[in-house]
């Protein structure tokens, strides 16, 4: 991890359309994800380095340690706007919205219709579901960021560890000061 890395593809004259292209896809993974921070690791490291190649795994690393370490509005905020602004530019600084809108359009719509169907059985049924893909999305977002840290197999040693200390009953704090003494000796 001695590496910084360096943006693929600098903003220039095709800022703009690199800014929309970039919209769509905050704005399709942010609809599709039941969450925030890490469960979005998966599909934003898939499509901004592998897909699109905007960015090297060493930037979006870093973008998204800036923006669980800096305080303010929120993490997503913060990781959309680094990435929009090395992607397409000080235009880029909008995309945030693009991450938050849809979602909040799409909640406002369903949230009449949700209120009025208080003990519909199904209703039960869907969060219980819907708590079920949040934590697939949070393992795949827990492994996208090994795997953007090079950590790949220790990583998944550790972070199974981890869970194995968890449920064991190790508090949590304790659990947090063995994983970051690990990633310190890595």
């Amino acid at each position: 991890m001695g590496e910084i890395g360096t943006i693929i593809d600098v903003p220039g004259d095709g800022g703009v359309g690199r800014g929309m292209e970039l919209a769509a896809v905050l704005t399709f993974i942010s609809i599709l994800s039941v969450g925030g921070g890490p469960k979005l690791m998966a599909p934003f490291s898939h499509q901004l380095v592998v897909v699109h190649g905007w960015v090297g795994a060493a930037v979006l690393t870093q973008f998204y340690g800036m923006s669980r370490f800096l305080p303010g509005a929120g993490g997503l905020v913060l990781l959309t706007g680094l990435i929009g602004w090395s992607i397409a530019g000080p235009g880029g600084l909008l995309m945030p919205l693009a991450a938050l809108i849809p979602p909040l359009f799409l909640s406002s719509i369903m949230l009449p219709w949700w209120s009025i169907r208080v003990a519909a059985p199904w209703k039960a049924a869907l969060v219980r579901a819907t708590g079920l893909l949040s934590a697939g999305q949070g393992i795949a977002g827990g492994l996208a960021i090994l795997q953007l840290v090079g950590l790949g197999r220790v990583g998944l040693v550790i972070a199974t560890a981890a869970a194995v200390a968890r449920l064991a009953g190790m508090p949590v704090p304790v659990v947090l000061a063995a994983g970051g003494v690990c990633g310190l000796c890595l």
